[in-house]
């Protein structure tokens, strides 16, 4: 008869939950899960813009947002600190980088991402903040359009760089979990393909996560 362990990894802990062969049904266990992480220094200061106009006709409202956005796009080329998207940047999401859908909210509003690279500064994130304000300030958006900020937050720019790395740390978990147990059983890993996700932990550094799940399985004597 074979007993199988199904060790789930929580922050600070390791549960175990052992079911008799006789009453596995087959399939998976619970398919609850944890990750293994690192922190790492954040590529970019993530700053929402929203383009919006209060002009009245809907055709020279969308012209107001389209320039604006140009003005925009120039600036941020000319500044050689900056970069701008018009699609949402996600920089903690799936295998890298990801985007959203269209940027578009009905035909008064148009979002755009500013990023600010953390390459060259050892300043706070409040510090920087200034220099965003600063920058967009300095442009000054055509008739009735306007550049409104939202909250800013600390992103990297490809998470997939960091995949082998998580996975040497889920594969040296493991070795520790059956070294433990003292089992030599086969050992049932998944979760691989999961998206690695990111979120700020400081004003400098943020989590590089990725979930997984393992089962081993050992023989009764």
């Amino acid at each position: 008869m074979k007993t199988f362990v199904s060790i789930l990894f929580f922050v600070g802990m390791t549960r175990l939950t052992i079911v008799a062969g006789d009453s596995f049904s087959g399939g998976r266990f619970n398919e609850q899960s944890t990750a293994v992480s690192l922190i790492k220094k954040a590529d970019y200061i993530s700053v929402p813009i929203t383009i919006s106009s209060s002009q009245g006709d809907p055709v020279l409202r969308l012209e107001e947002m389209g320039r604006a956005r140009k003005l925009l796009v120039k600036g941020a080329e000319e500044s050689k600190e900056f970069q701008v998207y018009s699609k949402w940047f996600m920089g903690g999401s799936g295998g890298g980088s990801s985007w959203s859908s269209a940027p578009y909210s009905e035909d008064s509003s148009f979002q755009m991402q500013l990023l600010f690279s953390l390459a060259s500064t050892t300043n706070e994130v409040f510090q920087e903040m200034i220099k965003i304000r600063q920058f967009i300030s300095g442009i000054k958006p055509p008739g009735k359009a306007t550049f409104t900020l939202g909250g800013p937050s600390l992103v990297v720019g490809n998470t997939a760089q960091y995949r082998k790395e998580l996975v040497a740390k889920i594969g040296a978990d493991v070795r520790e979990l059956k070294e433990a147990l003292g089992t030599s059983g086969r050992v049932s890993i998944s979760g691989f393909e999961n998206p690695i996700t990111s979120r700020p932990i400081d004003d400098q550094q943020v989590e590089i996560l990725m979930q997984y799940h393992v089962e081993i399985q050992t023989a009764e004597k």
